[in-house]
């Protein structure tokens, strides 16, 4: 329940007749008018300094480790990471036009980019629910007695002070929306970067296995037939026939099962890219990238504030204690100023003389009576709101932690694996130029030689997936760590900002 007071003057009325009249009553109610003013803007302005002060926000301390438990790795660069092009490290300009075109191309990143210009777009207006409003209307009034009838004209104005915080409060709601779209996009754009760099480390490496695994059943095939006449010469008992036979069939399991994977990964990047096909010069047999950065004694820490869902915590918590703050306000007096001008005709004057005009000004006040303990009730729900935004934004950080610290173990054990299959290629190479060696010598024969080349092949294909798990390991550190900082002025038309700068 509402009680409303105000010096409004009842509008549905009789025009007064009379110019002198009316001018007298003008002068009277001009000089009360001022009185009223005056008192209204002291009033004002003792509430304005005396509660409208909204409620600080909860420190909100990320607690980041000082030191990373498994910070002695590569990691990315801090020069790299600022600009926000870590793909380069992988030295691939083809890759790196890849990443140029979706990141306009992309159509879940262009949906993004449009949300976020419409949470902009309203956070200009949070205080419009606080500026003057202005009304006109006309109507038409017959009195009960219908002895006459009246034309009204005139405009209702009305403006509510935001007092008690409950400006700051709309600000901050509306503002946590912006950052909220922000944090969306930069999420968005930080898994798109992440799946572009993936899906092309993907393809290569299928590519690169299929091309292994090729040279695999070409050996198979060749030792089948080196088989065949040895047994036809004698030289070999029929059951190797068999193993023959048997190695070349897992041979061709082995490829129609690791084709699919080039054209897969080829899909999946032309969908990255908003694109309808995959282009046909992806199919080219190309190596893997390489990557190559080199080695920190860590990784900062405070990358972690730029990750999107640390990011939206913060803005869910900024709204929460926006939605507090307006409950705490609607505990008090809604307080505002009120105005209104009516002009009146006397539509049964034959001649249209019988006219006159109101004006009224002077303050309006909403106070809650019977509705209190539903507003105290929602003051304590939404307090009780911010604490769980502000344990939920604990929650991210923790977990960006552990997301970082899983990141930078993985990519330490990939770094080890890649070493080991390394040494091993490298021992088999040289175990493979032995046996050309003796055979040169004709103290090996052909046999020996494709089982040292079949067993270099799988040592390259060991060495090949090694790589692959450490770029992808690369990968997942940039998205545990999330992107460099945006800000959100700078971003233009298209769905890439101009610069990136701190927020």
């Amino acid at each position: 329940m509402h009680l409303q007071g105000a010096s409004c003057q009842p509008i549905c009325v009789p025009p007064m007749r009379g110019c002198d009249r009316s001018h007298r009553v003008g002068r009277y109610r001009a000089k009360g008018v001022i009185a009223a003013t005056a008192r209204l803007c002291a009033f004002a302005l003792s509430a304005l300094l005396a509660g409208c002060a909204a409620s600080a926000l909860p420190d909100l301390k990320a607690p980041v480790p000082d030191a990373w438990r498994n910070g002695s790795v590569v990691a990315p660069a801090v020069a790299t990471r600022a600009s926000g092009v870590w793909w380069r490290v992988f030295n691939d300009p083809e890759l790196s036009d890849l990443v140029a075109r979706a990141l306009h191309g992309n159509l879940g990143l262009a949906q993004a980019a449009e949300r976020l210009r419409a949470a902009r777009a309203l956070a200009g207006a949070s205080r419009a629910p606080y500026l003057p409003v202005l009304k006109v209307g006309t109507d038409r009034v017959v009195e009960p007695d219908r002895a006459r009838s009246y034309f009204l004209a005139g405009f209702d104005a009305g403006w509510e002070l935001p007092l008690f915080g409950a400006g700051t409060g709309a600000a901050r709601v509306a503002h946590s929306a912006t950052d909220e779209a922000l944090a969306e996009w930069q999420g968005a754009r930080i898994s798109l970067v992440a799946e572009v760099v993936r899906c092309w480390i993907d393809l290569r490496a299928a590519q690169q296995r299929v091309h292994g695994l090729a040279a695999l059943h070409d050996d198979a095939a060749r030792r089948l037939q080196l088989v065949q006449k040895r047994i036809q010469l004698q030289l070999a008992p029929a059951a190797e026939l068999h193993t023959a036979e048997a190695a070349v069939a897992r041979r061709d399991a082995a490829l129609a099962k690791a084709r699919p994977a080039v054209g897969e990964s080829a899909q999946q990047l032309a969908l990255l890219l908003g694109l309808n096909e995959p282009d046909p010069a992806w199919l080219a047999v190309q190596p893997l990238p390489r990557l190559a950065v080199p080695p920190l004694a860590s990784v900062p820490a405070d990358l972690l504030r730029n990750q999107p869902q640390i990011a939206r915590a913060e803005a869910q918590v900024v709204r929460a204690a926006g939605e507090l703050d307006i409950s705490r306000a609607d505990l008090y007096p809604h307080i505002g100023l009120g105005a209104s001008l009516q002009w009146a005709l006397d539509t049964t004057d034959a001649r249209m003389r019988s006219h006159g005009t109101i004006f009224s000004l002077g303050p309006i006040v909403h106070i809650p009576l019977f509705d209190w303990g539903l507003r105290q009730a929602q003051k304590r729900a939404d307090g009780h709101r911010l604490e769980a935004a502000v344990l939920a934004y604990r929650e991210a950080v923790l977990k960006g932690v552990a997301d970082t610290e899983i990141a930078l173990g993985n990519l330490r054990e990939s770094e080890l694996r890649e070493a080991a299959t390394e040494q091993a290629l490298r021992a088999t190479r040289q175990a493979q130029r032995a046996v050309e060696t003796r055979q040169s010598l004709q103290l090996a024969d052909q046999l020996d030689v494709l089982a040292a080349r079949a067993a270099s092949v799988q040592a390259g294909l060991d060495a090949l997936a090694a790589q692959r798990e450490r770029d992808l390991a690369y990968v997942a550190l940039y998205k545990a760590l999330g992107g460099p900082p945006v800000d959100p002025d700078q971003l233009a038309t298209s769905h890439e900002p101009v610069a990136a700068g701190a927020r």
